[in-house]
């Protein structure tokens, strides 16, 4: 699993259920993807 992340904190103001939708999406990344898959998160910002 490749995680980018920026320095910074970002601060999303959303629905706390968004969280476990993510959790969800990255168990079922985890989960169903093959050992010689690739598993790439990037958060960024944009104005």
């Amino acid at each position: 699993m490749t995680i980018n992340l920026p320095k910074e904190p970002i601060l999303v103001n959303a629905d706390p259920k968004l969280e476990l939708v993510f959790v969800n999406i990255l168990n079922n990344a985890l989960r169903f993807t093959h050992n010689t898959g690739e598993i790439a998160v990037r958060v960024s910002t944009r104005e």
